[in-house]
């Protein structure tokens, strides 16, 4: 959060920072030119600007815990919209898929493994090797 505040900072010297509240994206903005696509010609729009990010960042994430949101701090307008939010879900339960995936390889890899001891040692000698430490 520290690290996200300072970089705004530096990109956004003596500048203000704008709230979309209701506009395309919502979101924080650290220039007026981004923040004003988001509500240009919105019906209902809502918008302001601070002169300090945290503020608005306060005032941002209470906005959104009011309304019954989730809240992403340091979040760029981006990772808001709703469109982003389906594309990280998609990404979310492939890597979850990928991980289930490789569980089961490991597994069948090791029944495997067992099953080829067992064939060329003989079903005793595994027993007993395993018994003894691995030894002979």
């Amino acid at each position: 959060m520290v690290h996200v505040y300072l970089i705004a900072q530096i990109r956004n010297l003596g500048g203000k920072y704008y709230v979309v509240f209701i506009g395309r994206a919502l979101g924080i903005y650290d220039n007026w030119a981004e923040a004003s696509r988001q509500v240009h010609k919105f019906t209902n729009a809502k918008h302001r600007s601070y002169k300090d990010r945290r503020e608005a960042e306060s005032t941002y994430t209470e906005f959104l815990q009011h309304n019954g949101r989730n809240v992403q701090y340091g979040a760029s307008p981006s990772w808001t919209s709703p469109t982003m939010n389906r594309l990280l879900r998609y990404q979310l339960d492939v890597a979850i898929e990928e991980r289930d995936h490789a569980r089961r390889i490991a597994t069948l890899s090791t029944n495997m493994l067992s099953e080829v001891v067992a064939h060329v040692m003989g079903d005793d000698e595994v027993h007993d090797s395993t018994q003894q430490g691995g030894t002979k």
